[in-house]
């Protein structure tokens, strides 16, 4: 696929140049020959990395089943976003700890009933 005169993002400015894609890969930027999406006046962006997030679209990843965790994965794509880091809360509960943290959730603990934050990395398919 070809986009043609879109706004990149160059390292320093924005520039209205062309983009060729393959298989959700970018093979050529520049002035580029063929025809193509007119993107004139419109910013081309890659998919973007969400590195904070509790959820989308009236839904929250404490409570979603499976086909809510699917709408959120459209809504997120839709959106531009190709990636996000999942924030969501496990309840600990237990005896106090001596030690200071929590190998298998990372949560550092005085011993107290608090929640314990865990992320995971979830890539949205396209």
């Amino acid at each position: 696929m070809l986009f043609k005169n879109a706004f990149v993002f160059t390292g320093d400015a924005f520039e209205a140049l062309d983009v060729a894609a393959e298989n959700g890969v970018i093979t050529a930027v520049g002035a580029l020959d063929g025809p193509g999406e007119d993107c004139t006046g419109r910013y081309l962006l890659p998919g973007l990395v969400d590195l904070h997030t509790h959820g989308c679209g009236g839904r929250d990843f404490d409570t979603a089943g499976p086909d809510q965790m699917r709408e959120m994965e459209k809504t997120y794509a839709r959106h531009g976003t190709a990636a996000v880091l999942l924030l969501y809360l496990i309840p600990f509960f237990g005896p106090p700890r001596t030690r200071s943290a929590d190998p298998d959730t990372g949560f550092r603990s005085s011993g107290s009933q608090s929640p314990a934050s865990r992320s995971t990395q979830s890539t949205i398919p396209r």
